[in-house]
């Protein structure tokens, strides 16, 4: 698990009132409302490295491009990085099949140490059950989807404590939470 004092791992993810990341098996976050697109945007130039697992990039993937930079290198997890090797950026977009604790060794190493985990469901699962995951920040968007991606189906429930509330919009909840290990 991290050192709490000098690294910190940021669950950041948008959802519906009923829990799901995106509508149905509709790939995206076109759901998230401007003022949630704004903060994120903003929030994101916060950390040292961003982790998203392969669908997330691949739903993503021409924003993710265009907004590459060494300062902050993204991560892409997939249990295939060789299929990815034309699509890598030396530095700047780096596919690796690599455990969270491991990645986030690797990120240590380098003196990353606010990282950003930005998805999707089976990504955010492997960082919650690794104890890999300092807090989650969750923009709750007024909508129901009736189903769709959860953010992280876990095997094991996870307590959290509510660190703040911030009202992004009209009807949109920004919910900051640590997580209690």
């Amino acid at each position: 698990s991290t050192d709490q004092a000098n690294f910190f791992v940021a669950l950041i993810a948008v959802q519906s009132l009923d829990g799901f990341m995106t509508r149905r098996d509709e790939p995206g976050t076109d759901f998230a409302s401007p003022e949630d697109q704004q903060w994120f945007r903003k929030i994101l130039s916060q950390f040292d490295a961003v982790i998203m697992g392969a669908e997330t990039y691949r739903a993503a993937k021409a924003i993710i491009r265009k907004s590459l930079t060494p300062d902050r290198p993204k991560y892409i997890l997939t249990r295939n990085p060789e299929a990815f090797t034309s699509e890598s950026v030396a530095g700047q977009l780096i596919f690796s099949n690599q455990t969270p604790e491991a990645l986030l060794q690797t990120l240590r190493i380098q003196n990353r140490n606010r990282i950003a985990l930005v998805g999707g469901a089976q990504t955010n699962a492997r960082f919650l059950q690794a104890n890999c995951v300092t807090q989650l920040w969750l923009t709750l968007e007024p909508v129901l989807f009736g189903q769709g991606t959860p953010l992280a189906p876990v095997e094991h429930p996870i307590q959290l404590k509510l660190l703040s509330t911030e009202q992004l919009g009209p009807s949109t909840l920004l919910l900051k939470y640590e997580i209690l290990l």
